[in-house]
Formats: C-alpha cells, structure tokens, sequence
C-alpha cells in the first residue's frame, strides 16, 4: 500500500523490546506502561469500550514528548511510524483525560475545545503557559460542568490543530507499510 498521496501523521511509540506491533496480538497483562502507570487504566479502559477492542498501539504525536521518554523501563524501544490520517483510530486529548481521571472540574466540550484553541494561539511553544490559562479560565467559569460520562465520550478527537498533549491510537497490528523506523535489539 503507497501512503504517499495521502495525508499522513508522524508517530512515536514505545514498546517492549520484545513487541512486534505489526504482528500482534496486543497483550496487556504484560504492558509495562500500564504495571509502572496504573492511574492510566482508566484511560485504556474508555478508549478499549469506546472503539470495541483492546488490541490498540498508542503513539506520541510530538517528538519532544516522545523523547522525554517517560519509557518506565530500560527494556523499551522506539518505533517511528508514518501514518494515513484516515488509519488513525481516534486522538485522546490527554489534559482533558487527566483532568477526568484525577476527577478536576471541566467545562464543556465545546468550551473546552475553545480554551485550548486559545491556549495554544496565545502561547504556542508553552505547554506550561496553556495550562496556566486554562487553568484561570476554569477559575472564573460560572457553567455547567462536564459528568465523567460526557468527558470520557468527548476527549476524542478528530486530527487535531496541534498535537501537544494529544496522543493517536492505532488498532493492531499497524501495517508494515507505516513503519519508518524499526527498533533494533
């Protein structure tokens, strides 16, 4: 399959070394991101409901993210992936997630989206920054306020303006074809 006439996403994940993700299956009892990072199963277990099956690779969608290799373990290695728009499962706006896992307050989905849209307009290279106005515009917002249910139904994305803090999803195993760069161990 040529990806070259359609738009595609760089990607960046993490797997166990002994992990072949255009193989499969996906098996989670051996995750090591899940064992080192439990608060993120509920995360896992919405999207897992949401799109039907647990057999899904999660990629970082900025380098310097990816390279802050947050890799919970020396036994990981680095996939690059080129990925067709179309292919990509869903986005997680991971803010919103995290928000909703650790129960913080939300607005709408609609205002959500407007705050972050603004964050990144006012301070585009300040991860720091963007939360900080969110953070003030939560302050002084007097409306209703997301239920878990409407958040975790509504922190999906379609392609995002800017990828900061939004991670792609892809179902497994990903075609041979995206894989730019294969780990060598």
């Amino acid at each position: 399959m040529s990806i070259s006439n359609e738009a595609t996403r760089r990607l960046w994940t993490w797997q166990g070394h002994d992990v072949q993700i255009d193989k499969g299956p996906v098996v989670l009892d051996s995750s090591t991101y899940l064992s080192v990072t439990p608060k993120q199963k509920p995360r896992y277990e919405a999207v897992h409901s949401s799109l039907g099956t647990d057999q899904l690779i999660w990629c970082h969608t900025v380098e310097k993210e990816c390279n802050a290799k947050d890799s919970n373990g020396d036994d990981l290695v680095l996939w690059l992936l080129e990925v067709p728009l179309s292919e990509i499962a869903c986005f997680v706006d991971e803010w919103l997630a995290e928000r909703l896992i650790r129960n913080h307050p939300c607005p709408s989905i609609e205002t959500w989206r407007e705050w972050r849209r603004e964050a990144v307009h006012q301070h585009p290279k300040r991860q720091d920054r963007q939360d900080q106005f969110i953070d003030c515009q939560l302050k002084q917002y007097a409306g209703d306020m997301l239920t878990p249910e409407e958040g975790w139904n509504g922190y999906f994305l379609g392609a995002p303006e800017r990828c900061e803090w939004v991670t792609a999803v892809l179902y497994s195993p990903v075609n041979t074809d995206w894989i730019t760069e294969r780990p060598t161990v």
